[in-house]
């Protein structure tokens, strides 16, 4: 019985190192951050990230946090927050990233 309580304790205090470890690395994301995000992380013009920020205020907190781990290519942190949105949501942030510079570009 001990054994059993002893697991079950670590099992939990594992569970609850991950998520304050997640919680801790994921903060709440502003157009500006999509905006630096774009920025640092491809070779758009200044004009189409500044444009991509701007129009990610659409897109929930959530949203905005994936669409930053993306940009900056932090792919392990966006796996981590893809398995919490749903289908959806994933659909409408990678197609805005996929959509939104050449529409940028052409002055959307």
């Amino acid at each position: 019985m001990r054994t059993i309580i002893a697991s079950a304790a670590v099992y939990f205090t594992a569970i609850t190192l991950s998520l304050a470890t997640l919680t801790g690395a994921v903060s709440a994301q502003t157009t500006g951050d999509v905006t630096a995000a774009c920025s640092a992380g491809t070779n758009l013009p200044a004009p189409v990230c500044d444009c991509m920020g701007e129009r990610s205020e659409a897109f929930s907190e959530q949203q905005r946090e994936f669409m930053v781990a993306v940009l900056r290519g932090e792919s392990d942190l966006a796996n981590q927050l893809r398995t919490g949105m749903s289908v959806a949501d994933l659909v409408a942030v990678t197609n805005f990233i996929g959509n939104s510079p050449l529409e940028c570009l052409q002055g959307g």
